[in-house]
């Protein structure tokens, strides 16, 4: 549930997975307490469902990086 796999999941056209990985970090980010981390994965997760997730993912990487 990388922000690379979900990257390579909307790349390959696989928009399912993408959302999928992103929705799971999402929870995760949640039961651990990581808001930012959440929220940068909602805002992925709303963009891979809408339009374009390339945008928010450099976010989502960010929050990650803090959190490991």
């Amino acid at each position: 549930y990388s922000p690379q796999g979900i990257q390579s999941a909307f790349i390959a056209n696989d928009r399912e997975t993408a959302i999928r990985d992103t929705h799971t970090l999402k929870g995760l980010a949640g039961n651990i307490g990581a808001v930012a981390l959440q929220q940068a994965a909602e805002i992925v997760e709303n963009q891979a469902v809408y339009a374009d997730i390339l945008d928010g993912l450099q976010k989502l990487s960010n929050e990650l990086i803090i959190i490991i």
